[in-house]
């Protein structure tokens, strides 16, 4: 036995789908790994076991399991014969631009996993959308991908009935966030520099302490945890690479190595090593 990797045979459509087939008992379906996509494992035959956050998660036939953005996972099969079907997909944001970020910060609290079990009352329509995705998958030309653009957009609606993503609209302020949009694209743009509150306050020809509290009003968290998050946010590029993570720590702002470990483990419960290592395993890996 061997791992294969997934290569999608059409990596530029808006989600990754794949047919499974039967895999025997002990057998991994992926290894611990995580992505920025969300994920949604249709059983068909079988049982799984599921391990993310020091826990486990079995799903029989019939279950839909849906893992949120950047969670941490593994999949085993329990029994001969266990065939799963898997969709992913990126969740769409109100956000764009410089904004993204606030999205980013947003969807860390939210449920990290839930199963759909065939009794619940949006099983058959969550099964059919994903379903149709795969099928849609195997057409080309632009068709399949509106249909599967309309499918994820159906998805998003459940998911957001059922508490299971961020309601974006009521955690933001959208109105203060709008006199705000020239600082968060100078913070995009100016991250790897020293940046001051002065800087940052002139800016919007603001004073600091009224700059402050504009933002937590807006975003629900201060500006220094903002930069420090975007800050995290573009070392992930770069953790997927070769260099070093102090250079890693002064290439995109902090003030030294132990600050960047500190502040990168408050965002992502991680320190950089143990994500540089996690993520480095997001190709779906499956054994046979």
């Amino acid at each position: 036995m061997k791992n294969e990797k997934i290569f999608f045979k059409n990596p530029n459509r808006p989600a990754k789908c794949l047919w499974g087939a039967p895999r025997s008992a002990g057998g991994r379906g992926s290894t611990l790994h995580f992505h920025p996509e969300l994920e949604f494992l249709v059983i068909d035959a079988g049982r799984m076991s599921n391990q993310l956050e020091g826990a486990e998660y079995i799903t029989n036939e019939g279950d839909i399991i849906f893992f949120n953005s950047r969670v941490p996972h593994a999949t085993q099969y329990l029994l001969d014969g266990t065939v799963q079907h898997m969709v992913q997909f990126k969740a769409p944001s109100t956000f764009r631009g410089a904004l993204r970020y606030l999205s980013d910060l947003l969807f860390r609290t939210v449920a990290p996993v839930f199963i759909f079990h065939p009794e619940d009352a949006d099983h058959a329509e969550l099964k059919a959308h994903l379903l149709d995705m795969i099928e849609q998958d195997a057409e080309t030309g632009v068709a399949g991908d509106y249909r599967i653009t309309a499918d994820i957009y159906y998805i998003i609606s459940l998911l957001h009935r059922r508490g299971l993503l961020a309601d974006e609209r009521a955690a933001f302020d959208f109105g203060q966030l709008a006199k705000l949009v020239p600082l968060f694209e100078y913070i995009d743009e100016h991250y790897a520099e020293e940046l001051s509150l002065e800087d940052c306050a002139a800016l919007l020809c603001l004073n600091k302490s009224y700059l402050c509290r504009l933002f937590r009003t807006a975003t629900g968290t201060t500006l220094w945890d903002f930069i420090n998050f975007v800050r995290v946010s573009k070392s992930e590029e770069l953790l997927a690479g070769k260099m070093n993570l102090s250079e890693i720590a002064y290439e995109v702002g902090f003030s030294s190595p132990s600050y960047f470990h500190r502040t990168f483990r408050k965002y992502k419960q991680m320190s950089p090593s143990e994500y540089r290592k996690l993520y480095s395993g997001y190709d779906l890996m499956l054994l046979g």
